[in-house]
């Protein structure tokens, strides 16, 4: 399935008529420090700066500098042990390991891109003297403190409750996918967006339930569930930078926090309007023309495909996740395969509640599968394809689908039993934060099925993802 990256460039656009001249200017200056996160990523995945002009020039082989290229597992944990006192600045998710001496050093972001984030943090006070809000105003200043101290925790959840502005800002080391050493180690993204206060209000329908879902899971697995309430924003994407441009453009965003915050703060969820239209139209209806019935075709409208992805992003929230450090490389794989099966089991709980009809939960199972394959044919080793196929294994296995021709043929009797099972097997592997049992059930359940190698082979000619073309 080895093939070069094909983007249809596809232009990412948002209404910004409707802001005052004051946020004009705000958004000038937020435009800028947007920018200034591609060269920090850049440096991270080890690539030349000059000679990357756009995707098609990344080049996702040449890895990261997280940690020094001749550095083992084995080594570093054997570090770690004969140096206590190292370990917690090591581990930390904001700086990079070097050798120094025949020693392994800590590197904070703050002091290795010490001028970029300089630059951001300057932009972003310049901000905050001309927006008129509190909320907004707090999150900006305590990133700019953050970028120059190299302390995120406290405007982690700043950023959380920073919801009174039209405009949304995600700026700084945010995703871990890109350690594949550790998965702790942050990139640089940056992110910024107008919010659609209409849609903003109309999946806020949805929190409450997710609160009620999660106690219900906790009475079936045993834990307490902690109550709370997901933040959950739309927005339309104005620009994006660093990680979240040049190797894998987000259609949604959860927040990635410690773990503490999560339990008592929650995260806060962020769905791109544009680029889910985008990938829908461009990517995954594309491929469901060549693979499934007019019948099936007809469930990919945007709505259906939003309901899903926002399913995905409330089931990030419930009281249980991958987020132990000992699950290195395979946490953030699980995690997404995590949202996509409890966001499936989410819809299956709103039916039973007479919320939704049996029949969009029906239609959710049938839109993930067809649309994993647009996972698949990006990057088997990245995380979403990675929990892809873990999920397609399981789903075959319990008779949710089969193969036909070059195609699927689902049995929608089997689709609840399946999900619930694979939903059972995924909070056991949660609980038990041990990589090796974890890695046993990728063994077991994460290989290519040959059927899906050749439909993926038949697809050939047919980009891989979308190029987002920016204004800005």
């Amino acid at each position: 399935m080895a093939h070069a990256a094909k983007y249809i460039p596809v232009p990412i656009r948002a209404d910004i008529s409707h802001l005052s001249e004051r946020d004009k200017k705000v958004l000038q200056l937020l435009i800028q420090a947007v920018k200034l996160m591609n060269p920090i990523f850049l440096s991270q995945a080890n690539q030349d700066e000059d000679k990357v002009k756009d995707r098609q020039t990344y080049d996702k082989t040449r890895g990261n500098n997280f940690y020094p290229q001749d550095l083992t597992r084995e080594e570093f944990e054997a570090y770690l042990k004969g140096h206590p006192e190292d370990k917690e600045a090591l581990l930390n998710p904001f700086t990079n390991v070097v050798r120094q001496e025949n020693k392994l050093r800590a590197v904070p972001y703050s002091e290795v891109y010490e001028k970029e984030l300089s630059q951001a943090a300057q932009l972003l006070e310049q901000v905050v003297e001309l927006t008129p809000y509190p909320q907004f105003q707090k999150f900006l200043l305590g990133r700019a403190q953050a970028f120059r101290t190299n302390e995120y925790k406290q405007n982690d959840v700043e950023w959380i409750q920073a919801n009174d502005s039209p405009f949304e800002l995600i700026l700084g080391p945010s995703m871990c996918y890109d350690d594949t050493f550790l998965g702790i180690k942050r990139s640089f993204d940056g992110m910024l967006g107008i919010v659609a206060k209409k849609e903003t209000q109309r999946a806020g329908q949805y929190k409450e339930w997710t609160a009620k879902f999660d106690a219900w899971l906790g009475k079936r697995y045993g834990y307490e569930a902690k109550g709370m309430l997901v933040s959950m924003i739309i927005m339309d994407e104005i620009i994006a930078s660093g990680d979240a441009f040049y190797n894998y453009v987000y259609s949604a965003w959860n927040s990635r926090v410690d773990d503490d915050i999560h339990k008592t703060v929650d995260s806060k969820k962020v769905l791109i309007r544009n680029a889910i239209d985008a990938k829908l139209n461009c990517l995954t209806i594309p491929i469901a023309k060549c693979i499934v019935s007019p019948q099936e075709l007809s469930l990919f409208d945007s709505s259906n495909y939003f309901l899903f992805i926002i399913g995905h992003e409330l089931s990030h929230g419930l009281s249980f996740h991958f987020g132990g450090k000992n699950f290195f490389d395979l946490g953030a794989p699980f995690e997404e395969a995590k949202a996509d099966v409890f966001g499936l089991y989410f819809f299956q709980f709103l039916a039973d509640q007479g919320e939704i009809a049996q029949g969009i939960a029906a239609n959710a199972v049938i839109v993930r599968v067809i649309d994993g394959l647009r996972q698949v044919r990006l990057s088997l080793e990245g995380p979403h394809a990675v929990g892809t196929l873990v999920q397609y294994n399981w789903l075959l296995k319990h008779g949710a689908f089969r193969f036909s021709g070059q195609g699927f043929e689902f049995n929608p009797d089997c689709f609840r039993s399946a999900i619930s099972t694979l939903g059972d097997e995924f909070y056991k592997l949660s609980q038990v934060d041990d990589y090796e049992i974890v890695k046993q059930f990728v063994d077991k359940w994460g290989g290519v099925p040959d059927e899906i190698r050749r439909m993926c082979e038949s697809l050939e000619g047919m980009p891989v993802d979308i190029d987002p073309v920016f204004d800005y």
